[in-house]
């Protein structure tokens, strides 16, 4: 079995790319991909933006065989060599078909395109990953060593000219009662979401005004009296992961934001249902998650269709997209 080793010159990469970031094109992310493949003499590049936060990279670039559509979203957990380049870390491999955990969904494709070797270089602003570049060759590779020093050394000017940054940081004012329920969550979120969080005892607390406008979301129990229609509400009962995936969406769709003119604001109870509306559950299955009878359940979406001017759960779910609750 023959292995090659490529060793690009280090000098001039970033000069090259800043070439690209001056031209007129707009398009910076295609030139890229493409300068990177003949420096590195690989058969396959991939640029990506990656979201460490919601765990997803989306393709900004693809040069070689045409494997994934740029705009495509993966998640990072169904590509070890994206994981990998979420969590900071440079990933390589000269053997591809030796590599014993290389089986996750991307991987499989990638091997089935006949990739045989493939490295993977995070691209990060201020110590926070914000990009990838992934590659592959046909060939197996002695070390990738090489390439991995030269893209990351040019990373700072690869995130300028693809205009990549860190996100910045999730502001979560938590308002709860229960202080030590308060500070449980709050722990999930800034290990799950990088958030800053802020604790508040309390509707009566002096620093509840000041807080408001500071925070990005509030976060606030179901059963607490100091619920709002402005909050994200979650249940006790809620997986870490749902809690997480519940205040990731309403950073980006902040709730009952773009309610239609003509509109009732839904109560906490009516966000809950129309979510697990969405989500294809049974009435029986929704009345479970909730805590609540089948009966109520039904009495509750009589309510929210009216409020949403829908005759189905179907058309309830789009308008409910439609004013951005989803």
């Amino acid at each position: 079995m023959a292995h090659i080793e490529v060793r690009p010159k280090a000098a001039g990469l970033a000069a090259q790319v800043r070439r690209i970031a001056a031209g007129e094109r707009r398009d910076k992310a295609g030139p890229l991909a493409d300068l990177i493949l003949r420096r590195a003499d690989v058969q396959h590049v991939t640029l990506a933006a990656v979201d460490t936060r919601a765990s997803e990279g989306r393709v900004l670039a693809v040069t070689g065989m045409d494997l994934i559509r740029v705009g495509a979203v993966a998640f990072t957990q169904q590509s070890t060599r994206l994981e990998a380049v979420a969590a900071g870390r440079i990933w390589a491999s000269s053997d591809l078909g030796h590599e014993p955990d290389f089986d996750r969904l991307l991987d499989r494709i990638s091997m089935v395109a006949g990739h045989r070797a493939g490295c993977a270089v995070p691209i990060a602003v201020e110590g926070k990953t914000c990009g990838a570049v992934l590659l592959s060759s046909s060939d197996y590779r002695t070390s990738w060593d090489a390439v991995a020093r030269v893209i990351t050394a040019a990373a700072p000017t690869i995130a300028t000219t693809l205009g990549l940054g860190p996100a910045p940081t999730l502001r979560v004012l938590v308002l709860h009662q229960d202080m030590l329920a308060a500070e449980g969550l709050a722990r999930i979120l800034e290990q799950g979401l990088d958030a800053e969080v802020r604790l508040v005892h309390g509707p009566y607390a002096p620093e509840l005004p000041e807080s408001l406008n500071w925070a990005d979301v509030v976060v606030t129990d179901r059963e607490s009296p100091i619920v709002t229609s402005s909050a994200v509400v979650i249940a006790r009962h809620w997986s870490k992961k749902r809690i997480l995936a519940a205040i990731a969406q309403a950073n980006t769709k902040p709730v009952g934001s773009a309610s239609a003119p003509g509109v009732a604001a839904l109560t906490p109870r009516e966000l809950d249902l129309v979510r697990e509306l969405d989500s294809g559950l049974s009435y029986h299955e929704i009345a479970d998650q909730l805590g609540l009878t089948t009966e109520t359940v039904r009495t509750y979406s009589k309510s929210l269709y009216a409020k949403l001017d829908a005759h189905s759960r179907g058309q309830a779910v789009v308008q409910a997209r439609r004013q951005g609750l989803l």
